[in-house]
């Protein structure tokens, strides 16, 4: 898009469906088959692009709802992902942690830079396929995770839940202050591409691969950061 003000709003679109699919599926995931509730998550996501290829007539909210269903698509898996890394990791949790966020931030770092390219090449219904083929593999990763398979506990009431989570932050100071500075961070990390791309767009009328690299610059310190907790994980210093 070309409008700053139009990518703020999808920006911030997606935030929602983050904040309010958050605690909702965390619910669901602590009572629910974890692997099925993956399997679902990502075949409505294969199902959302397969729609998207078929009916998108080069229409702006088509692609916004594409990426508004992706975004909450993700948050179950994400959610899941995390609960059950000591699961899948066993007594490499701490290195694992270190590494995982290594190959986030290269992913962060590469993605645009590689998207920005590739868009100067690709239709978005080509890359609609890339993505189609990227989520059916991951699909198919999902019968080699070991993940939690049976029921946990009886089904509570979401609002019972939420208050004894919210009750469980707040008698701990410490997990409550690193949620109000996480929190504080993700601001910040959600306005500076927002201003960045208004400033990129409207003013610098900078080209797709450029962009691409502004973007990935961002990423930089917190991949170092992540390759220097990996080599030495702070295990000792960590205590809640």
């Amino acid at each position: 898009t070309s409008n700053g003000a139009l990518y703020g709003f999808v920006i911030g679109m997606m935030a929602v469906v983050q904040i309010v699919l958050g605690p909702i599926m965390g619910n669901l995931a602590d009572y629910k088959s974890n692997r099925k509730m993956i399997f679902i998550a990502q075949l409505l996501s294969v199902l959302s692009i397969t729609v998207f290829l078929v009916g998108y007539q080069n229409h702006l909210w088509a692609l916004v709802i594409l990426m508004m269903m992706l975004t909450a698509t993700d948050v179950p898996v994400g959610l899941i992902i995390e609960s059950n890394l000591a699961k899948i990791t066993g007594e490499q949790l701490e290195r694992f942690v270190s590494l995982r966020n290594i190959v986030i931030m290269a992913t962060s770092f590469l993605a645009p830079v590689i998207g920005g390219i590739v868009v100067g090449f690709l239709s978005i219904e080509q890359m609609g396929y890339v993505i189609l083929v990227t989520e059916s593999l991951a699909m198919l990763t999902i019968a080699f995770i070991p993940l939690n398979r049976h029921v946990e506990k009886e089904n509570q009431a979401f609002i019972n839940n939420f208050k004894k989570g919210f009750h469980y932050i707040w008698a701990k100071k410490d997990l409550a202050t690193m949620v109000v500075y996480l929190a504080v961070i993700n601001i910040i990390l959600y306005a500076i591409p927002i201003g960045i791309s208004m400033l990129a767009i409207q003013k610098m009328h900078v080209s797709s691969s450029a962009f691409g690299w502004i973007e990935a610059s961002l990423t930089i310190s917190m991949a170092l950061g992540s390759i220097i907790l990996a080599i030495c994980p702070p295990k000792q210093d960590l205590r809640l």
